[in-house]
This record gives C-alpha cells, structure tokens and sequence, in this order.
C-alpha cells in the first residue's frame, strides 16, 4: 500500500508515529500509555509526534447542548482512562473549541525544541498542554496561556510568542495536519510503528498500555499481531 510505503520511507530506523491533538479527550486518557511507551522503548524506537487537527479553525461558540455533549464525552474518558478532567475552561461563555492554536503551539515547541538539538520539547509541550486544559482548566485557545505553558516546560517566553505568531508557524501546523489525512489517520489517538522493511498500526484510538506493548514487542520481534483499536478521538 502506498501509505505504508511512505511510512516505511520515513523510518530511520524504526519509529513510533504518534498522532494526537492537545485538546483531543482521548489523547489526554491516553497520555500515561505514552509515558510508559517512552520509558520502556524510548532506547528501541524513536516516538515522532504528529499534530492531528481535531478541531482546526473552528469558529462557532459551543452552545449549551453541544457543551452537554462534550462534558459527558469527557466524564465517559475519564471513567476509561482515570484521567482527572476540570470543566472550567469548556464552561467559559463563548468558549469556542478551536484545536488550532494548541497544536500550532505544539509544533512551535517541536521546531524550538530541534534548533537546541532537543527532539522532545514537542511531546512536552503536548503534556503541558493536555494538562493545561483538562487538568487545571485553563483556556488553551488564548495565546497567553500557551505562552505561560511555554515558558512552564522552559522555552523562552518572548521567543515562543514571535515564533508561535509567524507565518512558518502556521505552515508547519498544516503540514502536521495535511500528512495526518495523508497517511490515512481518522482516529485520535494512533499509534504506527514503522521499519524500513514494514509499517504496522499499533493502537487505532485509545487502548490500555497492556494492549499497546504487545504490539510494540510483536513488532520489534517482526511478529505479525491485530492492531489495538479503542475508541476514537
């Protein structure tokens, strides 16, 4: 398959492509799955983070049923995951549910980050954020609250602001969001181990991390295994 094959071409050697958004609920129960796959194959496979676009350039305010809809998706997350959820940020009146800014955010982070020879700013600063945003409840689509969590993960303040702002900026983000689609990513959050001699989904969606490091073994073994699906976005 040609999706296949372009990730097997990007795998140097083996890499772990991992699809998420910041302000995606799932993806945030799913963050200590990320953490152990860090701490127990971080020698084994390099974890590349790609910015899905859950939500990009959303315009319209949530109004009161589509916010009831979201908390009881989030309070269905959190019975899942055990991830703590606060709702002070989605409450806000005029909230409205852009994942743009957070993941330019992200990216902006990443691109610092690999100037300093630091190829882990940018899964930083998506933790930061995730935990930004429903952990603590603050508002990620405000520009000034990405810049705190900035400087909280040790980037420069100022820097970040005028990088975050550019045009590269935004660019860089739609390229995320443009190879997401191309690789034929619909669900949040997706796991995709690829060598050069094969690719192999690995979690379709939220999956416990027993489910995740079976794969992940049965793909450093070269063993073929069905890909963990859970629930999406």
């Amino acid at each position: 398959m040609r999706i296949l094959s372009s990730f097997r071409a990007m795998a140097d050697p083996r890499v772990l492509f991992y699809f998420a958004d910041p302000m995606c609920s799932w993806c945030w129960g799913f963050a200590p799955t990320v953490e152990r796959i860090q701490q127990q194959f971080g020698d084994e496979l390099l974890l590349v983070l790609v910015l899905a676009g859950l939500r990009p350039a959303e315009a319209v305010p949530l109004d009161a049923s589509t916010r009831k809809d979201v908390l009881a998706h989030w309070d269905h997350v959190a019975a899942a995951s055990g991830q703590p959820f606060a709702r002070d940020a989605i409450r806000r009146e005029g909230f409205v549910y852009d994942t743009e800014p957070a993941c330019r955010a992200v990216v902006t982070a990443r691109t610092l980050g690999r100037a300093e020879q630091d190829e882990g700013v940018g899964l930083r600063m998506l933790r930061a954020t995730q935990q930004a945003f429903y952990a603590e409840g603050r508002d990620v689509t405000d520009g000034g609250v990405l810049a705190d969590v900035a400087a909280s993960i040790g980037l420069d303040r100022a820097e970040f602001v005028d990088a975050v702002s550019s045009v590269d900026a935004r660019e860089a983000t739609y390229r995320d969001f443009v190879q997401t689609r191309s690789f034929g990513v619909h669900a949040f959050p997706t796991l995709i181990a690829a060598s050069a001699d094969e690719a192999l989904p690995i979690a379709t969606g939220f999956a416990s991390y027993d489910e995740v490091e079976a794969q992940l073994r049965a793909f450093l073994a070269g063993v073929p295994s069905a890909v963990a699906a859970g629930a999406p976005a």
